[in-house]
């Protein structure tokens, strides 16, 4: 995420001068006056005007005949021509440049990046270059879902993995290159990949649980108090369903945005976290949870011209009886943008 200063210069031609005394001409025979001497006394200092000014200054008189200094006379001959006659600046040494930045710094030290993730992520970049034959970027991922995933720009692969990739063998890192840069991967490759990730599995499924573990009270609202109000206002208490915020990096852009969802298969509503914030009305997230719980009670129809019919119209009808729902849809109308910028 200086100061400034100014300088004034008042304009001398437009005040009369205060009339002097003349003064007795010096008689020819007497010796000229020393000539004012430079910094260290012994060269004349440099006079600032240009030679036509100086020639201008001495004719230069005021309407009352009492003749200026040949500077004051300068001064005003030049601001009439547009000309600023200033002294040479005298060169001052400039200070030293500051030192390189070497790295972000927290609390005043340096920040230390790397560790042993950054050194497996390296290692295996190279041992990807050197099987595929072109530049690798690795990330390491905690995805409990996806493995692998990869995506290609000009020559360069910038691949996403778990981070049980790190310190692979090198079999398993062949399958992998393999994997990336081939358009097939033999059995035998296949069943490598698989067989690591396989041995892995207790782990993902730890990550998998505490991934899914509910988190339903937020900074602002708690969504167990406020799915139990709803179940026994709309439902009679019948909706049997776990509530929780879900988990939403910050500060991303952001096209779309899925505000709640459930799951049939495990019986779990997720809300996202931009609603949990203070300016985002209470109404508006009852009715998102209101929303996800009808889900439960309308199940997804069967397919039609190839589309499933997830919001019938008995679900649309039954979403209209939330108390406040034209609040809801307006507000959302209004507010989507902002919530778009969580």
């Amino acid at each position: 995420m200086s100061q400034l200063g100014f300088t004034f210069d008042a304009g001398i031609a437009q005040a009369q001068p205060e009339a002097r005394t003349p003064r007795a001409r010096t008689p020819r025979t007497s010796p000229k006056p020393e000539a004012p001497r430079g910094i260290g006394g012994t060269t004349p200092a440099p006079n600032p005007l240009p030679p036509t000014v100086r020639a201008a200054a001495r004719v230069s008189a005021t309407p009352s005949g009492a003749q200026l200094s040949w500077l004051d006379a300068a001064r005003a001959r030049a601001r009439a021509l547009s000309i600023v006659p200033s002294t040479p600046a005298i060169a001052r040494p400039r200070p030293p440049p500051p030192p390189p930045i070497e790295g972000p710094t927290l609390g005043g030290r340096k920040k230390k990046r790397g560790g042993p993730e950054l050194k497996l992520q390296t290692e295996l970049e190279q041992q990807l270059k050197e099987h595929i034959g072109a530049p690798v970027l690795v990330s390491f991922t905690d995805n409990t879902s996806t493995m692998i995933s990869f995506k290609r720009r000009g020559r360069a692969f910038y691949l996403r993995v778990h981070r049980m990739f790190g310190g692979a063998p090198a079999p398993v890192v062949s399958a992998l290159g393999s994997f990336v840069a081939k358009d097939q991967t033999s059995r035998a490759e296949a069943k490598l990949l698989d067989e690591w990730i396989e041995r892995h599995r207790d782990s993902l499924n730890s990550a998998r649980a505490d991934a899914l573990k509910p988190q339903p009270f937020g900074e602002i609202y708690d969504l167990v108090g406020m799915f139990g109000d709803l179940n026994n206002r709309y439902f009679g208490g019948k909706i049997e369903a776990q509530i929780t915020w879900t988990r939403a990096a910050k500060n991303q852009r952001r096209t779309s945005i899925h505000m709640g969802t459930y799951s049939d298969e495990l019986r779990l509503i997720r809300i996202h976290p931009a609603l949990d914030q203070a300016w985002v009305p209470k109404f508006f997230v009852e009715f998102v949870v209101f929303h996800e719980m009808l889900h439960q009670v309308h199940q997804v129809g069967p397919h039609e011209g190839g589309r499933r019919e997830v919001h019938s119209r008995a679900f649309r009808r039954d979403e209209a009886r939330f108390l406040e729902y034209r609040e809801a849809r307006a507000w959302e109308r209004q507010n989507l943008k902002r919530l778009l910028r969580y």
